[in-house]
């Protein structure tokens, strides 16, 4: 199993919907290029912290319309 670090030196996230790796790349900007339509947000957790969270392109189009719709 890869482990953070691993997907750190490689530019890998993994998604927040589904729990797939993100392709390797070397900067997490090449992520939201049209080639990999990758997403990050600012997700606020319930303990009130925020942190970043990135949705593979299929959980970025749910992501929306889940927004869109008030959800």
């Amino acid at each position: 199993m890869e482990s953070d670090d691993d997907r750190e030196q490689g530019k890998q996230q993994r998604c927040g919907g589904c729990g797939a790796v993100s392709p390797a790349t070397q900067t997490n900007y090449t992520l939201i290029s049209p080639k990999h339509a990758w997403r990050m947000v600012i997700e606020s957790l319930p303990t009130g912290r925020r942190e970043p969270a990135w949705y593979c392109p299929k959980c970025w189009e749910r992501q929306k319309r889940r927004s869109a719709l008030g959800r």
